[in-house]
């Protein structure tokens, strides 16, 4: 399996949330363990909202970065923590600003070489971008990535930028791996179908507009339980996860 990169023109479709709805989602479809890494170089989306802005253990990636010694997979699952306790679902937390971005760019260069030994431990990986063309946009992450997804609404502004950043991941990608769109919440006010034939590309996945589970999901609430696990942008984010993995697999050339 490659690892799959989310990102976004503007600053507002839900980066974040869709990363880690999607990662939750994850191991339930496809069987396997995924670590969510929180990439965005603007400031993490993470800490201030699903961690309420406590102080992971772990430390996340810049202890990561500072840490003396080889960086292996083993290392990396070290500065995870588990969400919601869940051990198949691992989340790398990235920076609180983005002067401290600014010294990542060997440990993305890195995780980049480490895909496979992370396939070999039965574990996918998500990265959480957020915009492109940041000035310290983590490029090589959406440049080698299996797969690139740029979320985008259905708004007459969402499809122009959405436009403007799919043909800006192309030209950077090349035509042999997948670049691909996610919609989160069609019908406002166009439709997917709309959306999907004004973007060019041949399928567009859904995640549901369902703000009242976005706000839980950000607020770090219990994903397992009650309705924010039965959630209509949980069951999306499921689908989703199917829509995604298979151009990922295939760019990988196979997978489990």
């Amino acid at each position: 399996m490659s690892l799959v990169s989310v990102c976004s023109v503007a600053a507002s479709p839900g980066v974040t949330t869709t990363a880690l709805a999607i990662g939750w989602c994850w191991p339930t479809v496809t069987g396997r363990g995924v670590v969510i890494v929180d990439a965005d170089p603007s400031g993490s989306g993470f800490l201030p909202g699903y961690l309420r802005g406590a102080n992971p253990p772990s430390g996340g990636v810049l202890r990561l970065a500072a840490g003396p010694g080889e960086l292996t997979a083993e290392v990396v699952l070290e500065h995870c923590i588990a969400l919601g306790g869940e051990q198949d679902r691992l989340l790398l937390l990235g920076v609180t600003a983005a002067l401290e971005a600014r010294a990542l760019s060997r440990i993305w260069q890195t995780l980049v070489g480490l895909i496979p030994d992370f396939d070999t431990l039965g574990i996918d990986v998500l990265v959480d971008v957020g915009r492109i063309e940041h000035v310290l946009e983590p490029t090589v992450l959406l440049e080698q990535a299996g797969a690139a997804v740029l979320a985008t609404r259905s708004t007459l502004a969402g499809v122009m930028t959405g436009l403007a950043g799919l043909d800006r991941l192309r030209r950077l990608r090349g035509p042999v791996r997948s670049t691909s769109a996610l919609l989160v919440g069609e019908g406002r006010p166009y439709s997917a179908a709309d959306v999907r034939r004004e973007l060019g590309v041949p399928t567009l996945p859904v995640l549901t507009w369902d703000p009242r589970a976005a706000a839980r999901i950000e607020a770090g609430e219990d994903l397992r339980r009650g309705a924010l696990a039965r959630s209509a942008l949980l069951r999306s984010a499921t689908a989703a996860v199917d829509a995604v993995r298979p151009a990922a697999l295939d760019l990988a050339g196979g997978g489990r």
